[in-house]
């Protein structure tokens, strides 16, 4: 009993509660005091924090032979909160153990580590045995609270280099986690009906790849840059580098199979955004990087072709630089200058012949206008620029006399409505105003004026323009 009045000579503990738990030990030994009287008295709010910490922190420093006494001990103590976390007390159950090199990256800037007097490394000990969480014990909740941080703290910490490593420490350790425990990502998160990986997707929390491989043209953007973090739905993996590495942030990590599928990595980037990247390859064509250029190359006919050539037309459409998309050996080129077959002769760089390794891709390139075999016609065109056969077919675009446009006076009807713009059918209004066909004019032509139309731009652009929007038979 000494002892015990000595320890409780040094609590900081009102006099009140000094005397009410000294009259409780004259009747009851140690423990069943603790169990039946002051830990109920925690749990009711009795003593402020201070008074908690110092009696627990007594209690702590004699687990054992409080254990030793009582069995049932471990277990009432591990489900007793007395552990301060965000103004609360918790139980030991919400803790992690600090001594876990992942944990410490995982858990930067959070509450989730026993603090002050409760980190003494004896201290912490005791809390081991009681019920600390380990390395394999991580809930989904408070993964996707990690994210979450890092989500929180990222724009305060650009232009702090200490602090951004710290961030670009715990992102890392937060994947390798997942791959480490992938089963995790599955798991449904508490309150809400979704996946770990589903609640994650849109949370800018994923380090992207800052600097371009050296597999990646130099001369070709490179989306990384100053912003380092991105949410997993906005990434992809580096197996997709040549498909969008301009125009979408690459993961910077080597992901495993599971997460990759997990957090859709494993699926084929969008479309629009693969013809987008397209454009920005072929703008910025470097013949030092040739064969860089025709691996890429390779890699965006691969899942071009897998498409409609009418949905990637269309796409195609949406750029003006990407009328030369074809790659010819040494740089790109528009349909009407390549020919799958060699010609007689080296025509270059009139005419084109399809390289060997893009002949996998000649059905594909087929669709889009360019000829199994070079004929006369083609390289008079490729050469001179002069073909008689669009000069011949624009002349009714020029005097505005189509079929389309003017076949109402000859079966004595109303003149024509656009379909799309409900405005009278003429070829000013095909060529010029019709905003249904904005998107493929601006591919062939930019003009205000039927003069500076046919003064300016090519009878075969004209008539390019025309195909295109389905209209040449009505000429």
């Amino acid at each position: 009993m000494i002892f015990i009045y000595e320890k409780i000579g040094n609590w900081s503990v009102s006099k009140s509660v000094g005397l009410r738990f000294f009259s409780v030990l004259l009747l009851h030994t140690i423990s069943e005091t603790l169990l039946q009287v002051v830990f109920p008295d925690i749990e009711a709010a009795f003593y402020d924090h201070s008074e908690v910490q110092a009696i627990m922190l007594y209690v702590l420093r004699h687990y054992h032979f409080l254990a030793d006494v009582d069995r049932s001990f471990r277990k009432t103590l591990r489900s007793l909160a007395f552990m301060p976390k965000l103004d609360m007390l918790t139980t030991i159950d919400r803790f992690y153990d600090a001594d876990h090199e992942l944990l410490q990256k995982l858990f930067l800037f959070e509450e989730n580590f026993p603090s002050g007097d409760y980190s003494d490394p004896s201290i912490v000990a005791v809390l081991r045995e009681v019920g600390l969480r380990g390395v394999e014990d991580v809930e989904p909740e408070d993964l996707l609270e990690s994210a979450a941080t890092i989500q929180q703290l990222y724009g305060s910490a650009v232009g702090n280099s200490s602090r951004m490593k710290q961030l670009v420490d715990k992102s890392d350790a937060l994947l390798e986690y997942l791959h480490r425990h992938k089963s995790r990502l599955r798991a449904i998160c508490s309150g809400t009906d979704k996946t770990l990986a589903t609640a994650m997707a849109d949370i800018c929390w994923v380090r992207s790849l800052a600097t371009r491989p050296v597999c990646y043209p130099q001369s070709v953007r490179w989306h990384g840059g100053s912003h380092v973090f991105f949410k997993p739905s906005e990434m992809v993996v580096r197996a997709s580098i040549n498909l969008v590495g301009s125009v979408q942030p690459v993961v910077a990590a080597e992901i495993y199979a599971e997460v990759s599928m997990q957090f859709g990595w494993d699926q084929t980037p969008a479309l629009d955004n693969i013809v987008a990247h397209l454009a920005n390859v072929v703008s910025s064509y470097d013949p030092r990087d040739k064969v860089l250029f025709m691996e890429m190359s390779r890699s965006i006919y691969t899942e071009l072709s897998a498409h409609d050539s009418a949905v990637v037309a269309g796409l195609l459409n949406r750029h003006d630089i990407l009328m030369d998309w074809i790659w010819h050996g040494d740089g790109f080129t528009r349909p009407s200058r390549m020919v799958v077959t060699p010609p007689f002769t080296d025509l270059r760089p009139y005419v084109y012949s399809l390289p060997t390794e893009m002949s996998v891709f000649a059905d594909f390139f087929t669709s889009f206008g360019v000829p199994a075999v070079c004929d006369v016609l083609q390289v008079s065109v490729a050469v001179s620029g002069f073909d008689p056969i669009t000069r011949t077919s624009c002349r009714p675009l020029r005097i505005g006399h189509t079929r389309l446009t003017y076949s109402y006076h000859l079966n004595r009807k109303d003149p024509p409505q656009c379909s799309h713009c409900d405005c009278a059918l003429t070829v000013k209004n095909v060529l010029l105003d019709c905003d249904y066909y904005r998107a493929t004019r601006q591919r062939f032509f930019n003009v205000s004026t039927l003069k500076e139309l046919f003064d300016t731009v090519s009878a075969r652009d004209v008539l390019g323009f025309i195909r295109d929007v389905g209209l040449y038979r009505l000429i």
